[in-house]
């Protein structure tokens, strides 16, 4: 962060093997990440410090064909981008909400697969 901007990055490679009944998931690259902008910072709400944030957020995924019994699925793989708005409101310490949309730039999908139009994501955290 600086000043009254901040960003994100965030990777998660998944390696897979064997599992039960012979059959193995693909390895799996998740990630996302943005630049944002604090909107609002101060202590005035009921004397606790506050926080409200946007950003903007680029997120994705890519993920090979499963396999069963060393057979290829032709039906398994994907491949999508997102971007959209996240919002966050803190206060205090302890208080976080969080709220985003993403909304599809890519989705590559192999054979036939239902894939989302949109996500919505959000949810508060408490800490203690």
């Amino acid at each position: 962060s600086w000043q009254r901007a901040f960003a994100t990055a965030f990777i998660l490679y998944s390696a897979r093997n064997v599992g039960a009944y012979q059959y193995r998931f693909a390895n799996d690259l998740l990630f996302s990440g943005g630049p944002g902008l604090y909107l609002a910072t101060g202590d005035a709400l009921f004397g606790e410090p506050y926080t409200l944030r946007a950003q903007a957020v680029l997120s994705g995924e890519t993920k090979g064909l499963d396999s069963i019994n060393g057979t290829r699925l032709t039906d398994t793989g994907i491949t999508s981008l997102y971007a959209g708005p996240y919002f966050g409101f803190g206060w205090g310490t302890h208080l976080m909400a969080e709220l985003g949309a993403d909304l599809p730039v890519l989705q590559n999908n192999t054979a036939l697969q239902i894939v989302p139009d949109y996500r919505l994501r959000g949810g508060p955290t408490w800490r203690f």
